[in-house]
């Protein structure tokens, strides 16, 4: 079980197949995550996958991949700053909004 304390970095694994996370530019990588919570999931619901794992086991990220952007983190990404890898999460929910607006309009 991790101590519940302010921001601690941890090894955290970015799936290969993440339609979300930005695994192309940081395929290993120690995320910063805010841990506010001992909480964590502990199964994924069908229809869902893991998108990110820490090295400890933890789930640190979900997604539906039957959906253009479904995910949730364990990590408070807009509070990393806009250079950090996770902020690539803001960049796809823009686009998928962009794509859902587009396609109402049509």
């Amino acid at each position: 079980m991790r101590p519940v304390v302010g921001v601690t970095a941890w090894p955290t694994v970015i799936a290969e197949d993440s339609l979300v996370l930005p695994h192309q530019a940081v395929p290993d990588c120690y995320l910063e995550l805010l841990d506010f919570a001992g909480l964590a999931v502990g199964q994924v619901a069908p229809g869902l996958r893991v998108a990110a794992r820490a090295a400890d086991g933890v789930i640190e990220a979900i997604e539906d991949p039957a959906t253009r952007f479904t995910v949730g983190l364990q990590w408070h990404p807009e509070m990393l700053g806009t250079e950090h890898a996770s902020s690539a999460v803001f960049t796809e929910f823009g686009a998928a909004v962009r794509a859902a607006v587009g396609a109402a309009a049509r």
